[in-house]
């Protein structure tokens, strides 16, 4: 399994939200970016003041969205587990619109 920070290193991914969902009544940002031509999931989180990402391909993402909220392996590397959002969570490093700001604050 690649480790997720030296990935995002060599990358240099520009994270940007386009959607926030609700699974299993937990607040998850779900972060898509444009890897080397794949369609990629991240979803961001501090757990116990570390920031957590979750990257996962998500060629079928409609079609899988019921294996994601079961917690099953969707892809051949990762593991997608749903993460609810914290206050302490930080967009330092991702681009928002205001609108995308406000929609965040009123689910954290």
């Amino acid at each position: 399994m690649v480790v997720l920070e030296e990935l995002a290193e060599e990358v240099m991914i520009i994270i940007t939200i386009v959607i926030v969902m609700d699974i299993q009544n937990l607040h998850t940002v779900v972060i898509m970016e444009h890897i080397q031509n794949l369609h990629t999931v991240v979803i961001m989180e501090h757990i116990q003041n570390l920031p957590t990402v979750v990257i996962m391909v998500m060629e079928r993402f409609q079609k899988n969205m019921e294996d994601i909220t079961k917690n099953t392996i969707t892809s051949n590397t990762f593991r997608i587990v749903p993460i609810p959002i914290c206050q302490k969570l930080h967009f330092s490093e991702t681009k928002l619109s205001e609108n995308k700001h406000k929609k965040i604050k009123e689910l954290s």
